[in-house]
């Protein structure tokens, strides 16, 4: 049910000024914290969402749950990639005011992505990165988006824990 809520008011809640909502905004990550302790609920379910309301949560220190769906599923990583950036070849189509938001905020959560796949702490699991980085790879070159998306994994692999001697894992 909580869903469906969110989903019927997203449009109309997006177009408000955020000024007018900061009560509502507030409310709103109460939702989403909940949401996230329920074990039940799909974390792509809540992450779909949270990219919905995205331009109303604001730049906040708390987690998202996108950012974990970002780091463990290659093809929404590179779906926001597609988001943001337009192919290197094809025509171009026009860019409405919904693609136009949806750019900014897929720009915006890869500009603050800084969840490393198979990262637990300091400690990293390269097969896991390894095969992140590969099929993100490999889909972006897929997308017509080769360059795009190498410069982005170099952002994430950026945040990666260094050895004991100051080397990236």
């Amino acid at each position: 049910m909580v869903f469906t809520i969110l989903d019927s008011a997203v449009a109309e809640l997006n177009a408000m000024e955020p000024q007018n909502l900061s009560r509502f905004v507030y409310e709103l990550e109460r939702v989403f914290e909940a949401l996230q302790q329920r074990s039940e609920i799909p974390r792509f379910k809540i992450a779909m969402r949270e990219y919905a309301y995205l331009p109303l949560l604001g730049y906040r220190e708390r987690q998202l749950t996108l950012h974990q769906v970002m780091a463990e599923d290659p093809g929404f990583y590179v779906g926001l990639l597609c988001d943001a950036f337009k192919a290197k070849k094809g025509e171009p189509r026009e860019p409405t005011k919904e693609l136009r938001a949806r750019a900014r905020g897929a720009y915006r959560l890869l500009s603050e992505f800084r969840t490393v796949p198979g990262a637990q702490g300091n400690e990293i699991d390269a097969q896991t990165l390894r095969g992140w980085v590969e099929e993100v790879r490999r889909l972006g070159k897929q997308s017509d988006r080769a360059e795009i998306t190498d410069e982005f994994v170099g952002h994430v692999l950026a945040y990666s824990p260094g050895d004991v001697h100051g080397r990236i894992g």
